[in-house]
């Protein structure tokens, strides 16, 4: 290999190194930036599930109240309905 030849390799190398540098780098803040952009959005909408179990769970009282009285109403419905009188 000639000088000549050895100096433009060490040159290309001087300039190839910092960008490669530069483009692993900014590869790195490509990946964070995404990792943590999913992360939030699994977060949003593991928020929104909770709210949504807590909004069902807030309302059971007045939905077992409510079956109760339907259930009652109902047999007594049916009573009326069946009776001779």
């Amino acid at each position: 290999m000639s000088d000549y030849e050895r100096s433009k390799l060490e040159v290309t190398l001087k300039i190839l190194s910092p960008i490669l540098a530069i483009g692993v780098f900014v590869w790195g803040i490509y990946t964070y930036l995404d990792t943590s952009e999913k992360q939030l959005a699994a977060q949003i909408a593991e928020a929104e599930r909770n709210a949504a179990t807590r909004r069902i769970e807030a309302t059971l009282p007045y939905l077992e109240k409510q079956l109760d009285l339907y259930t009652e109403a109902t047999q007594v419905t049916a009573i009326i309905a069946t009776s001779k009188d």
